[in-house]
């Protein structure tokens, strides 16, 4: 069970309840009715065949207020998909059509090379628009590795988007990451929060900034999107991703429009190294303070050198704050809880964010950009 708390400009809707979430399904699929609601689920080939992808489709067979579920792979030899779950449509984002795709938006000055690499966000923003061409209403997504996936996560995430007693149009999911007696989510807890408060401390409070400090879960990769707002959200490749996407929302839509929402008790999925491969952690924690200094300067906030030097030290200050924290909250629940570990994360971020070059900012256009030959093709 959770809190009352209500923090910062977005509304935060809790799990207050136990043993109700077939009444908000029966809400769900009322309002469902008059709205087309569907899911896309960005994956690589690798995660085809696999427990928590099985899990997931078993869990949303009967999830008759769903008009589609899209799968949306990378990654799969010739293009040939085998072993996708029954009932889920698939497109290939290396495939023929995809490839086409992506080489007219960097002929037309649309996109980068980089940004149309098959990967996650070329993954999403195909899928996004897939379901946008054949007229969804509601566009929710989530991973496709949640090992611990219950249908009242996505049942909750949908409904404030869908049903029009909410009127919602950007909602983002959020849930803690504890996994046998084990505080996971690094990157949220040990890099994004603490930098963010950092950039705060060198820049003071900025619109953007206290915006993505009122989430429980920046990072999380599950949100649901009406169709008005979707179409109009540029997108960044790789694990920028949801960064990119919060600074979006900010930038185009009122806060009232915006909410997040507790999706369930516990949240399990892959974790990642903390080493320098391209999975590890390091590589994400770059590419996600890339994302944010993008949607920064977006904003008119830079950092020049000499500030960067001030946000590095302030970094380094907020991130030793948020060890002692999550060490004090696993003393008191009982967690295992590795300092050396902690510290070792948080000095692993630091020098990422030291040796951060300016980068290019590869993003994918809003699909309201594209044009309908463009949509037709996928």
């Amino acid at each position: 069970m959770s809190d009352f708390h209500q923090h910062g400009p977005i509304t935060t809707l809790h799990r207050l309840s136990e043993g109700r979430a077939g009444a908000a399904e029966e809400r769900l699929r009322a309002a469902a009715r008059e709205v087309d609601v569907r899911l896309v689920l960005p994956c690589h080939v690798s995660d085809l065949g696999r427990e928590p992808l099985r899990r997931i489709a078993a869990e949303l067979r009967d999830a008759d207020w769903l008009r589609e579920i899209t799968l949306v792979v990378n990654g799969a030899p010739g293009g040939v998909v085998k072993g996708a779950p029954e009932g889920m449509r698939i497109l290939t984002s290396d495939g023929p059509a995809a490839t086409a795709l992506g080489r007219d938006l960097v002929e037309r000055g649309l996109a980068s090379p980089a940004a149309v690499r098959p990967a996650k966000g070329w993954n999403y923003w195909l899928g996004l628009g897939s379901a946008l061409a054949e007229g969804a209403q509601v566009v929710a997504t989530h991973d496709a590795d949640i090992a611990s996936y219950e249908r009242e996560m996505l049942v909750r995430l949908c409904l404030p988007a869908v049903d029009p007693d909410f009127g919602y149009a950007f909602v983002k999911g959020y849930y803690r990451r504890v996994t046998e007696g084990v505080m996971f989510g690094r990157v949220t807890r040990l890099f994004f929060g603490p930098l963010v408060r950092a950039c705060v401390r060198v820049a003071g409070h900025q619109p953007l900034l206290d915006f993505l400090g009122a989430f429980r879960y920046p990072l999380a990769g599950e949100c649901a999107l009406r169709a008005e707002a979707a179409g109009g959200l540029p997108l960044l490749p790789g694990w920028g991703l949801e960064t990119g996407l919060l600074c979006a929302a900010h930038a185009q839509l009122p806060p009232a429009r915006i909410a997040q929402v507790e999706l369930g008790a516990n949240y399990d999925h892959k974790h990642r190294p903390l080493d320098d491969s391209a999975g590890g952690l390091p590589r994400m924690a770059g590419e996600v303070a890339t994302a944010l200094f993008a949607g920064l300067r977006a904003e008119g906030i830079d950092f020049p050198p000499e500030a960067r030097h001030a946000l590095q030290r302030a970094y380094a200050r907020c991130g030793a704050e948020a060890i002692e924290r999550h060490a004090h909250d696993a003393l008191l629940n009982g967690l295992n809880f590795d300092r050396a570990a902690e510290t070792a994360a948080v000095e692993a971020f630091g020098r990422i964010l030291a040796a951060l070059p300016a980068a290019e900012r590869h993003q994918l256009p809003p699909w309201g950009e594209v044009g309908e030959e463009a949509r037709f093709k996928t």
